[in-house]
């Protein structure tokens, strides 16, 4: 089988989306399958600043007004056995142009579909971002086979379709990382130059990047008030992206000898070794649609 990946262009930065791409172009070539993958190239965005005002709207230019025309036309050019994989419905205003030929869109999570909708007031949405979800949602409508990573996107899914798709199935996404029990000295070995000495006894470990949901900064203050409960704080290391202005605030304010380490950059070992080494994980989300939470939920998990 032929297969053609429609991704998101390596021009916003996404952490998660090229990892999601990897791992199923890596399983189809094991399965014996031919791979390819497609994605807007960069125009207006080539050689702009990703921090200036208008790259984001040279970016849309770029994916929503010149990509479809040249979308349509490469779909028209390749023979009919090619099935369409779409990584992310937030693709979903190329869905259109593909939508004829067999294909099957993957749906992650739908917590910016629904704060345009004024769902999730803790995360409200501006006018053209209201209006950029739109065009996402119109576009997604067109595809008639999708993968939910959950029962909960899937229902989210069907309610933002309005109608029963032709096939609607749910496959948990797996890890795109091997995490094992690493021997002690193993993990102490993968984190030199990370871990210092008196972290070898446990630290507290959080996971995540800036989004809202990550709820970083309840991370932070979760931690300030244990420290204030206890003599003997052991750290908070908190991998992931880099941490803005008010997140360097609040952890500057860690009483009793408590301190946050803002780790970033950190390779998969090296992430698979603090995963070994910690005492506590921490994930306290506002929402996670991909696996079901509810919102302002607080998820502590122990590991022992």
């Amino acid at each position: 089988m032929h297969i053609v990946f429609i991704t998101h262009p390596a021009w916003i930065c996404s952490q998660s989306m090229p990892r999601f791409h990897g791992m199923l172009s890596e399983g189809m070539l094991q399965r014996g399958h031919q791979v390819e993958a497609w994605s807007a190239p960069a125009v207006l965005t080539k050689g702009a600043d990703p921090q200036a005002r208008a790259f984001k709207w040279k970016g849309y230019f770029d994916q929503f007004a010149l990509y479809p025309r040249e979308l349509k036309r490469k779909v028209r050019s390749v023979g009919r056995d090619r099935l369409f994989v779409v990584t992310d419905q937030a693709l979903g205003p190329w869905v259109p142009s593909l939508c004829n030929r067999p294909h099957v869109i993957h749906c992650h999570d739908f917590m910016a579909q629904r704060s345009a909708l004024g769902e999730i007031p803790e995360n409200s949405t501006g006018w053209s971002g209201k209006q950029y979800q739109r065009l996402i949602r119109r576009g997604f409508r067109f595809g008639q086979h999708f993968v939910s990573v959950s029962h909960k996107s899937r229902a989210d899914l069907h309610r933002f379709l309005e109608r029963q798709p032709i096939t609607s199935e749910v496959v948990h996404n797996g890890l795109n990382s091997a995490f094992e029990v690493l021997p002690r000295e193993t993990a102490i070995e993968d984190l030199d130059g990370v871990l210092q000495s008196e972290q070898e006894i446990g630290f507290l470990l959080s996971i995540g990047g800036n989004q809202w949901y990550k709820n970083r900064i309840g991370v932070i203050e979760l931690y300030r008030q244990w420290c204030q409960q206890t003599d003997r704080p052991r750290q908070l290391w908190m991998i992931g992206a880099e941490p803005n202005a008010a997140m360097r605030t609040r952890a500057q304010a860690i009483p009793n000898g408590g301190r946050v380490r803002f780790l970033t950059g950190l390779s998969d070992d090296q992430v698979r070794a603090a995963y070994n080494l910690a005492s506590l994980l921490v994930y306290p989300s506002l929402d996670e649609a991909s696996v079901g939470q509810s919102p302002r939920r607080w998820r502590v998990e122990r590991q022992f």
